[in-house]
């Protein structure tokens, strides 16, 4: 199935998620990466404006501000994105595309972040993403490693066996779902 039609099919799919399925199953995605290693291990962390039915960050936000962690929020320009550090949600305002997006101007280095959670339509179980399709997180990474570590996040149901691939296209370390953690490439 081409991208687009794949990308349609798997975000309608998302929508017709519950709004109590919804909730529960964002709660349980937050809590798998809160009680991971590599979420142990991290001490920036960039995180995404959860928008259309995406799994919520909220959680994960609180609880690395508590924990002392550092926050960043991507935000487009032209286009390609740049990670601003992010005290509190309010500092958030709509941006290009309609997601919310940081407004301070204390840009950070790629190479400052431990942990990226990463939005996505779909993903395979090999790691690999289908996005809206614009492109900025795989220009973003392409050709690094492992820093940051990349975590997909989604619900069970946009996980699939595999997703036609192409070579820019850049895997996760961990995906992330309300019930499993699965690792790729990692020591």
């Amino acid at each position: 199935m081409p991208k687009q039609s794949l990308r349609s099919a798997m975000l309608a799919r998302r929508r017709n998620i519950s709004a109590s399925d919804r909730a529960a199953w964002g709660d349980a995605a937050q809590t798998g990466l809160l009680s991971s290693p590599e979420y142990a291990a991290a001490t920036v962390l960039a995180l995404y404006s959860p928008v259309h039915d995406e799994v919520p960050t909220s959680g994960i936000f609180h609880a690395a501000r508590t924990g002392g962690k550092r926050l960043v929020y991507p935000r487009v320009v032209g286009g390609d994105l740049e990670f601003v550090e992010v005290s509190d949600l309010g500092e958030l305002r709509l941006g290009r595309f309609g997601i919310p997006e940081p407004t301070g101007d204390n840009i950070l280095p790629l190479a400052a972040v431990d942990l990226m959670v990463i939005p996505g339509v779909a993903y395979d179980l090999e790691g690999f993403r289908l996005g809206y399709g614009k492109g900025c997180y795989d220009r973003l990474l392409q050709g690094l490693k492992m820093r940051p570590r990349r975590v997909g996040f989604c619900y069970e149901l946009q996980l699939l066996d595999s997703l036609p691939v192409e070579n820019h296209d850049i895997a996760m370390h961990l995906l992330i779902t309300e019930s499993r953690i699965l690792r790729f490439g990692l020591p």
